[in-house]
């Protein structure tokens, strides 16, 4: 009788020990799977690609596509006609655009920037795009300023390997960002370095919305 209770003793401690490993396995996975929300590896192959593309970018200009990726084009649009009719002016400015005819913003999870060349050019109507914008700004997140400054705070540190090639001051623009950030603002327009070289129209799309419907009108 004592050596069957000291087996189911010693049984029960090995079923404890096997849901502790259990559970701490689970708990490493999960602590994994939050820090790779952000790959550093990524951001850093998102900036190099900016700075390949756009040398004049700064710190501002960065800080923007990433946060053009995380959250999109912003609110919902009160106003169609109106909206429609600032598009097609801005339109009919796009042929000054030295930006790429389509790219994806940040690490390129969620948004793509779409030139309005291509609207100009008669690949993509007025009436696509502005379907798709609408749609877009449905998935847009709202953005919630204690998470975006951590994760803003995680880009800057991978941002600050390219500070020697990175256009205007970045210590100065830094400090623009975060006292941005501590007033609780976080809409960022383009740089007048970045406005002046490229002249930038375009709408940001959903990537889904983007690859599924928009691409596939795009004359390669």
């Amino acid at each position: 009788m004592k050596n069957v209770t000291t087996s189911v003793t010693e049984w029960n401690i090995k079923k404890i020990r096997l849901v502790l490993i259990l559970f701490l396995s689970f708990g490493l996975q999960f602590c994994n799977l939050k820090a790779q929300t952000l790959d550093s590896d990524l951001v850093k192959n998102a900036i190099e690609e900016q700075l390949g593309c756009y040398p004049n970018s700064t710190l501002c200009d960065i800080y923007k596509s990433f946060f053009q990726d995380f959250y999109g084009p912003g609110h919902l649009i009160a106003d169609s006609v109106s909206a429609i009719r600032y598009l097609e002016q801005e339109i009919e400015q796009s042929h000054l655009s030295l930006c790429k005819s389509y790219e994806k913003v940040g690490t390129g999870k969620n948004f793509y920037r779409i030139n309005l060349s291509l609207l100009k050019e008669g690949e993509i109507s007025v009436s696509a795009l502005f379907d798709a914008l609408q749609r877009s700004i449905a998935l847009t997140a709202q953005p919630d300023i204690d998470t975006w400054k951590k994760e803003w705070e995680a880009i800057e540190k991978t941002a600050v390997l390219f500070k020697n090639q990175i256009a205007g001051d970045y210590e100065k623009d830094k400090q623009f960002i975060e006292q941005m950030l501590s007033e609780g603002g976080y809409i960022m327009r383009h740089s007048k370095t970045y406005n002046t070289n490229y002249h930038p129209h375009y709408r940001l799309i959903h990537r889904t919305i983007f690859e599924q419907e928009i691409l596939p009108l795009i004359k390669n």
